[in-house]
């Protein structure tokens, strides 16, 4: 996570560093350009907001994100820069073949300004409390534009408001999650500096993560415990299951809901789509169709749940810390994580709340481009609703506004063609979790590779697959990287086999509160079902 090898005459010195893992949550992976130019609007306005309330002067229109081989990344740089400017903090730092490296310079200062920086700390904890109270009103916000865009008949009138909308409505919640994520990527990385100071080995790194890895409120564990429960109330109803059969795989949640018979499954997943029809895995494609779209994986996960065993879904006491670091770690350096615990805790929460209310947006957004899909449509401009999403947001406008018009047909399936074979060649492009300029920077330290194991199931993007196939031993799951939406699979896999590693993800921590096991294994099925594709021809 942030020991790195890289090439040699790599210039770092006043150079920017861009991480792919700082954005893991709501950018996993592979981004079509409308996916990421949204993520890069809404993104620049939280960071200003962000850095504004705490009085630290931003300058707005910095250079928040990039897109790297179709991957998003996010400027470190900066916010380092004008946090240890402002506040005196301690910059995030990586080891760059094996040379501690900060991002930046924090100045000398006198009494004075040590005082100034030592109030703009305490501002800092002092908004993120903030965010965490205000954060009910945002998600109530978020949830009441996404219901209007589900009502809406979408006249052209009503396109060209809601596209207005969309970077002001999604902005605080995104603030939020940069704010979370950004914190707890500073108290994982003092807490690696923290055992580096005193030579321990990569076994005490996994063991520390662990200890800071734990929240007992997470959106991902109750996502976990409905599916749990859900899938006892099929298994005392099996009456229902040749209901289920009968549903076609293609069917929303709404043509589920009329076919379905009434009882308790019925009832509780009614109350499972109201709270999370506008979540699935890897929400941050927007090309990727939300639960309320397509609920076959949801079904499937609680079917799976009905014919497991359900003394597996037990959840994995706490420990204040692991027995080797209590041995080995001084006095201080115990206290010191003992605290850092309390903190992450706080902080995870905060980030699963904020993705909670962000997918609202995500969603809201996903709709929105459809209906202007269709818009284009219309005169031939777009010749199905998929390519919508190999546009930039600014270009989708310039397409409701009339600046990309019928004679500019010829000119828009060229650019159609152009990026679905650029999509096509990230697709078999190398990614890095860290770039240092433009220089790829490749981790030292990785998650246990996966043993030989039988009947591992690849999913796909969609996640959907038959029940049974997941309930075989020894129940693991390979996919290119976990996501909240993977939570329904906490309850029927033994464990997860990822690409890319996400210790910081509220999933990840969701899966350490029930001892589910993460393996390493970035070739593992990569051409399996439905491989790393969104659904794009």
């Amino acid at each position: 996570m942030f020991a790195y090898s890289i090439e040699s005459n790599t210039p770092v010195q006043d150079t920017i560093f861009w991480s792919q893992q700082a954005l893991a949550a709501v950018a996993p992976g592979l981004l079509t350009p409308f996916s990421f130019s949204v993520l890069a609007e809404i993104a620049r306005r939280s960071w200003y907001n962000y850095y504004d309330r705490l009085g630290f002067e931003p300058r707005p229109g910095r250079h928040l994100l990039r897109q790297h081989n179709g991957r998003a990344y996010l400027n470190l740089s900066i916010s380092a820069q004008i946090e240890a400017e402002r506040a005196g903090v301690e910059p995030l730092a990586f080891w760059l073949n094996d040379q501690l490296t900060p991002l930046a310079v924090k100045p000398k200062s006198g009494l004075l300004a040590a005082f100034k920086t030592g109030r703009n700390q305490k501002r800092i904890s002092t908004l993120l409390n903030e965010l965490a109270t205000e954060l009910t009103q945002i998600e109530q916000r978020a949830r009441t534009w996404h219901a209007k865009t589900q009502e809406l008949r979408w006249s052209q009138a009503e396109i060209l408001q809601v596209m207005e909308e969309i970077e002001r409505v999604g902005a605080d919640s995104l603030m939020t999650f940069l704010a979370a994520r950004h914190n707890i990527m500073l108290l994982y990385n003092r807490a690696y500096q923290l055992l580096r100071a005193e030579s321990h080995n990569a076994a005490s790194w996994e063991q520390t993560k662990t200890a800071l890895g734990r929240a007992d409120t997470l959106h991902e564990l109750d996502i976990a415990r409905q599916i749990a429960e859900m899938g006892g109330a099929l298994r005392s109803a099996p009456t229902t299951e040749p209901a289920l059969a009968t549903i076609a795989q293609t069917a929303t949640w709404a043509e589920w809901r009329l076919a379905l018979p009434e009882g308790a499954l019925k009832s509780a997943l009614t109350t499972f789509f109201t709270q999370y029809g506008q979540r699935c895995a890897l929400e941050g494609e927007l090309a990727l169709p939300r639960w309320l779209e397509a609920p076959a994986s949801v079904i499937e996960a609680l079917q799976a749940a009905a014919a497991g065993d359900a003394a597996t879904f037990q959840a994995v006491d706490a420990q204040p810390l692991p027995s080797l670091l209590q041995n080995q770690l001084a006095a201080g350096a115990q206290k010191q994580l003992a605290q850092w615990q309390q903190e992450a805790a706080a902080l995870h929460a905060l980030q699963s709340r904020a993705l909670h209310a962000f997918s609202y947006i995500q969603a809201g957004t996903r709709t929105w481009a459809l209906a202007a899909a269709k818009e284009a449509m219309s005169d031939g401009r777009l010749t199905s609703p998929e390519e919508v999403f190999y546009f930039e947001l600014e270009e989708i406008k310039q397409m409701m506004t009339g600046e990309w018009n019928i004679s500019s047909t010829a000119e828009i399936h060229a650019t159609t063609a152009e990026r679905k074979a650029q999509y096509q060649a990230w697709r078999d492009a190398a990614s890095s979790p860290l770039l240092v300029g433009n220089a790829a920077a490749m981790s030292v330290h990785t998650l246990a590779s996966a043993p030989d194991m039988p009947s591992v199931i690849s999913l796909n993007p969609t996640r959907t697959i038959p029940a049974p196939a997941i309930i075989d031993p020894p129940r693991f799951i390979h996919v290119e990287q976990l996501s909240t939406g993977d939570a329904i699979f906490l309850q029927v896999a033994n464990g997860f086999i990822v690409d890319t590693e996400t210790a910081l993800d509220p999933i990840v921590v969701a899966a350490q509160h029930y001892g589910r096991q993460i393996f390493n294994a970035p070739s593992v099925h990569r051409n399996g079902v439905g491989g790393p594709d969104v659904g794009l021809n």
